[in-house]
C-alpha cells in the first residue's frame, strides 16, 4: 500500500514500486537480525506479485499497481536492486541474484546513456529518454548510491561492474561536487552544466558510501594513489554531514539530535521539515564508513 493510517487503515491502496523496495529491504534485515524465516516468505510473496502484476515487457517493472500515467523512472529500480542483493545475501536464494543481475543489465542497456556516461531519471514505456528538461535531469546522488550497488552486486554475484562504475565517478567528481564547498550538488544536465545548486542530505551520504566503495576497489588492485583520492572525499562529505547536516546544539533552526535536509546554492539552510527518509542515508553512510575502517581506509 502507498499510504496508510496511523492505525493501520489503508488510504491509498495503490501499489508503488518504490515503497515495496523498501518493504523486501526491510524484510532482509528483519530476517538477518532475528533469524525468523518468516520475512523471507513474506519476501517471497512480494516477489510473485511484481513479476506477475508489475513487470514491463519492455524490462523493470512499472511505477505503480494499478498503472499511472507518468514516466517509468529508475529510482524505484535501483533500490529495488538494493532489496535483492540484501535478500540474497541473507537466504542466499538465487531467484534474487536473478532479479539482481537483471536490474544491472537494465542498467547497463538502458538506465546508462553510453554517449554522455549519464544515469537518467525519466524514460517513456520503451526507456527512451524522456524529452525536454525531464529527460535532461541527472542527480549526482544517485550516480553514487548505484556505484555503491554495483560494487556490492559485483562482490555478491561475481558479475565485473568496474566498467560501469567508472563513468558514474567520473560524472560525480567532475560536475557532481562544488569545487570549494565539498557539497555533492542536487541536480546537474546531461552536458554536465549546473541545474540545481542546492545540496540536500542524502547525497552527501551516498558519496560517503560510493567513495568507501572506490577506496576498497582501489585498495583491491593495489593503487594506492587512487585509494587516497577517494579518502579524500570520504573524509570531506562525511566531515560535511557531521559539521553542516546534523544538529548538536540547540537554539537553531531543527532541534539537536535532527537534521538539515538541504543547503541552498549559498550553503545555508533552506529547510521547513525533518525528513525521516535521511536517517536511513546518514546510517547507512556511518555503517560503510565503519566497515571501511579495519581494512585502512578512511
Amino acid at each position: 500500500m502507498e499510504a496508510l493510517g496511523p492505525d493501520g487503515s489503508v488510504l491509498d491502496p495503490t501499489r508503488d514500486l518504490y515503497d515495496l523496495a523498501f518493504v523486501l529491504f526491510a524484510l532482509a534485515h528483519h530476517a538477518r537480525l532475528t533469524g525468523d524465516p518468516a520475512p523471507l516468505r513474506q519476501a517471497d510473496r512480494t516477489l510473485g506479485f511484481l513479476r506477475r502484476c508489475m513487470a514491463r515487457p519492455t524490462g523493470g517493472f512499472g511505477n505503480t499497481e494499478p498503472v499511472e500515467p507518468g514516466w517509468r523512472q529508475q529510482n524505484p529500480h535501483m533500490h529495488l536492486l538494493e532489496a535483492a542483493l540484501e535478500l540474497f545475501s541473507v537466504g542466499g536464494d538465487g531467484r534474487w541474484a536473478e532479479l539482481a543481475v537483471e536490474l544491472v543489465a537494465l542498467f547497463r542497456t538502458r538506465l546508462l546513456e553510453p554517449a554522455t556516461g549519464t544515469l537518467g531519471e525519466y524514460f517513456d514505456e520503451d526507456w527512451r529518454r524522456a524529452p525536454g528538461i525531464d529527460g535532461d535531469k541527472v542527480e549526482p546522488g544517485h550516480h553514487a548510491e548505484w556505484i555503491w550497488l554495483l560494487d556490492r552486486h559485483g562482490a555478491l554475484t561475481g558479475e565485473d561492474t568496474v566498467a560501469l562504475i567508472a563513468p558514474l565517478d567520473a560524472l560525480c567528481r567532475q560536475h557532481g561536487i562544488g569545487a570549494e564547498t565539498g557539497l555533492v550538488r542536487d541536480e546537474v544536465g546531461r552536458d554536465g552544466s549546473l541545474r540545481l545548486g542546492s545540496a540536500r542530505l542524502w547525497p552527501q551520504g551516498e558519496t560517503v558510501k560510493a567513495h568507501c566503495a572506490l577506496v576498497r576497489m582501489a585498495l583491491a588492485r593495489h593503487d594506492a594513489a587512487a585509494a587516497r583520492e577517494h579518502e579524500a572525499v570520504v573524509v570531506r562529505s562525511a566531515g560535511n554531514l557531521l559539521t553542516r547536516y546534523l544538529v548538536t546544539e540547540g537554539g537553531g533552526l531543527m532541534p539537536p539530535g535532527t537534521w538539515i535536509d538541504r543547503l541552498d546554492p549559498f550553503g545555508r539552510p533552506a529547510i521547513d521539515r525533518i525528513p525521516t527518509s535521511s536517517f536511513y542515508h546518514i546510517m547507512s553512510a556511518w555503517a560503510e564508513l565503519d566497515r571501511l575502517r579495519p581494512q585502512g581506509g578512511g
